[in-house]
């Protein structure tokens, strides 16, 4: 029990001290925000020239996904490339759990900034161009964040197995950042499935889909009580399977560095 308390209280400390950290200066905050807004406001209205159903669909997957981002994997890299992580560390510390709190409350306080300001979308877009179906959601959609959160981080740990190979930071930023592009596509999150006649009865079978497709399609309304439930299920056992797989490949990417003395 004592163990347990703390445990508790040490995630706890590192969840809270990477929640103060977190925030850029206020002026900072305010641009990151401006850029959310003008991004997806342009996004959106381009969009609402084809369809409102599209827009929809953009805006409550985005809501989501705001929500739930999580890609930590920038940090993790830069920590194998400059040489702070060894193998030793890997079970003495739970560093997977360390990293995983560190990514939480790092991630908390510019989720609710964004979420906040996806909000503000809404709304606007919500009086003038479309009428958003606020009656007709399902808001389970909304409990699939916790998964997402889980499953954005343990993608962004696979990406990070990259540092153990490229040295150069900048080439690291360079590929991990055009891998999480293609995930948001095969997510759904750039372009909607139905967009793409020629994959669209491929891609919801992926992985990637439970990022942004089904959660939304859950959000919307689309799907009954059996076909939310398969989500679930398929979400958990993704997560699962997923971290037994980042697990060996990331003891393995530690192991290699520190058998050339890295």
């Amino acid at each position: 029990m004592q163990n347990l308390k703390q445990i508790t209280r040490k995630y706890s400390y590192i969840t809270q001290f990477e929640w103060m950290r977190s925030g850029a200066s206020p002026f900072g905050d305010v641009v990151y925000q401006f850029q959310i807004f003008l991004s997806n406001s342009v996004w959106i209205y381009i969009w609402s020239l084809n369809s409102n159903q599209i827009v929809i669909y953009l805006l409550g997957g985005r809501l989501i996904s705001f929500m739930s981002n999580n890609f930590w994997h920038n940090k993790m890299g830069n920590d194998i490339i400059t040489g702070k992580l060894s193998n030793n560390l890997l079970i003495p510390t739970r560093l997977y759990l360390n990293y995983f709190f560190q990514s939480l409350g790092g991630r908390l306080f510019r989720n609710l900034l964004s979420t906040f300001t996806i909000l503000i979308v809404v709304v606007l877009f919500n009086f003038t161009i479309i009428t958003l179906p606020f009656g007709d959601l399902n808001y389970w959609g909304f409990a699939m964040v916790p998964f997402i959160f889980v499953m954005n981080f343990i993608h962004g740990t696979i990406i990070t197995t990259l540092s153990f190979t490229l040295k150069d930071k900048r080439d690291y930023m360079v590929i991990a950042e055009s891998i999480t592009q293609i995930i948001n596509i095969l997510s759904g999150a750039m372009i909607p499935f139905s967009s793409l006649p020629f994959a669209s009865n491929i891609l919801p079978w992926l992985p990637t889909s439970l990022l942004f497709y089904h959660p939304t399609q859950i959000l919307l309304n689309n799907y009954d009580s059996t076909q939310t439930l398969l989500v679930f299920v398929a979400s958990i056992s993704w997560i699962i399977i997923a971290t037994l797989f980042s697990l060996l490949i990331f003891k393995r990417g530690l192991k290699s560095n520190e058998s050339v003395g890295l």
